[in-house]
């Protein structure tokens, strides 16, 4: 087995990490994207609320408590969602980093294995050049000989 036949399998498995760690960042990007739309919701019915509460004028001390303090919940669930969302970014952000470090690995030891393979085939060809020069002075000594 020649070296760049040794090498081959090195980038096998070099492509199956960078094939791997792209399905991961394509996964991660794919949960930031939910992320997103959860705190897009939160707001947007948040934002409906309000319009509601504005909407229907005025309203009595513990209806306007009541209000209060659902908006209140519903500003911390989506300041919590904000954080979820910086979580995932983060995240997405790393395997998306990953991903790149593979695919640069993966291609750097592809063109390993192709310089590597072009030097064998040069040597190759030397040594059969070598072999018919040979060949030629023996068959042309031979024949003088004759």
């Amino acid at each position: 087995m020649t070296r760049s036949q040794r090498m081959k399998v090195v980038q096998n498995h070099q492509q199956e990490k960078a094939t791997k760690a792209a399905q991961v960042a394509v996964s991660s990007r794919s949960a930031l994207e939910v992320q997103h739309e959860r705190l897009n919701q939160l707001a947007a019915y948040r934002d409906e609320y309000w319009q509601k509460y504005s909407a229907s004028g005025g309203m009595n001390t513990a209806r306007l408590q009541d209000f209060r303090q659902f908006i209140s919940r519903l500003d911390g669930a989506i300041e919590q969602q904000r954080q979820v969302v910086e979580q995932a970014e983060v995240e997405c952000r790393e395997k998306q980093d990953e991903w790149l470090y593979e695919r640069t690995r993966e291609k750097v030891i592809g063109t390993a294995v192709e310089k590597m393979a072009k030097q064998e085939h040069v040597d190759k060809e030397k040594i059969e050049q070598k072999q018919q020069d040979e060949f030629s002075q023996k068959l042309h000594a031979y024949q003088r000989r004759v």
